[in-house]
């Protein structure tokens, strides 16, 4: 990690409660315990955190209500109370992508930032379009393998292979 680095937490704020979603939960256990070490040490170094989330095409109109409407489940609840969100440091996005509509470029520009680690759900959909943008912007990207699951196994390796392949990104595990 660089002292210019930024932490994205895409999609992990999420009730599970869609198609696949009991598979993505049970794989997403694993994960999310390594994405609150990972957010602790970046706390800790003083580099800035970000939870991008899916606003549930247009659905969820404000932070407030996507934190709400995540605790009111079993399995967000759990989700929530292990990375602690703090709502000034979300970006709701409307699409795959954390950079599609969002100011989330604006801020880390503004931040300077030039190293980013993605983490979360999913590593073949919404961190993989997240970390190849990332990329197409001139960051170097981190997607640590331990720290993002798909709802197939197949999923993840394939994507972090791609990423790898074609983003130049660093996807071993973070433990």
């Amino acid at each position: 990690m660089s002292d210019r680095s930024a932490l994205l937490i895409v999609d992990v704020i999420s009730d599970f409660e869609f198609e696949d979603g009991d598979a993505l939960f049970k794989n997403a256990r694993n994960a999310i315990k390594n994405i609150k070490h990972l957010k602790k040490s970046f706390v800790a170094d003083g580099m800035p955190v970000l939870f991008v989330n899916d606003s549930d095409e247009g659905r969820i109109e404000s932070v407030d209500e996507l934190i709400q409407h995540t605790k009111a489940s079993k399995k967000g609840r759990e989700m929530i109370e292990e990375v602690e969100p703090e709502s000034e440091n979300i970006i709701l996005k409307p699409q795959r992508s954390g950079f599609f509509g969002t100011d989330l470029g604006d801020r880390l520009n503004r931040e300077k930032i030039e190293c980013i680690t993605v983490v979360g759900w999913t590593t073949d959909i919404c961190v993989l379009f997240t970390a190849h943008d990332a990329f197409m912007r001139k960051l170097k990207v981190s997607v640590p393998s331990d720290c993002t699951t798909a709802v197939l196994p197949s999923y993840h390796t394939d994507a972090l292979r791609f990423l790898k392949r074609v983003a130049e990104a660093d996807v071993k595990a973070a433990f």
